[in-house]
């Protein structure tokens, strides 16, 4: 069972003994819900502050695609690259506040490829000096992904974020998928794809006031 999809896993499907497949949450399917949450939250579009994952991971890559693919073209993005942590978020926001551009660019919404981003970019705006900006960015939506009980629905719940994207867990339906495998090996799937959810779900989130339009 691998839990990512390697290029390698049909040719090791057709020779390993052992039961071989993989079980991964949908990637582009979370950008497509993070769109569906921008366009809910800002129907009349906006500007939205895109925090990715390193360039080079495939989730960030495929995350950033299925946005890209349904993003109402009423929204105007500008991206930043984080690591997935709270520190790598915080000095790329840090550093954008810091630049001449970013002080006339009036965001509507920031959106972070996993809730841990979000959440460090709430954080740096948290502390800007200015109130009147500092009321704006924490009147800002922010959204994010993973959804664990702990940390993005509870952060939700406290309104902290505005909504996250929840991953399923993979380990209980690969081992039941590999119980499977081993009493009948062509019933399983090479690739498996575990569908995510929004939260809230995507209906029930509530327009906000685009300022930059």
């Amino acid at each position: 069972m691998l839990i990512n999809v390697p290029d390698y896993l049909a040719e090791l499907r057709r020779c390993a003994k052992a039961p071989v497949f993989s079980v991964s949450t949908d990637q582009e399917e979370i950008g497509r819900i993070q769109a569906k949450q921008i366009g809910a939250l800002l129907p009349r579009g906006g500007s939205v502050l895109y925090i990715q994952g390193p360039s080079e991971h495939f989730a960030a890559k495929l995350r950033t695609s299925g946005t890209q693919a349904i993003l109402p073209q009423n929204i105007r993005v500008s991206g930043l690259r984080g690591n997935w942590t709270e520190e790598g978020a915080a000095r790329s926001v840090s550093s954008w506040l810091k630049l001449t551009a970013a002080n006339r660019l009036r965001v509507d919404l920031v959106a972070a490829q996993n809730d841990l981003m979000a959440m460090a970019a709430r954080k740096v705006f948290q502390s800007v000096s200015d109130v009147t900006e500092r009321e704006h960015w924490m009147n800002t939506p922010f959204i994010g992904v993973d959804g664990l009980p702990k940390t993005g629905k509870s952060w939700v719940r406290e309104r902290s974020l505005t909504a996250t994207v929840v991953m399923p867990p993979s380990a209980g339906h690969a081992l039941k998928l590999m119980l499977e495998s081993l009493a009948s090996p062509s019933s399983v799937p090479e690739k498996n794809w575990l569908p995510p959810e929004s939260f809230p779900p995507v209906a029930e989130l509530r327009p906000v006031a685009a300022a930059s339009l």
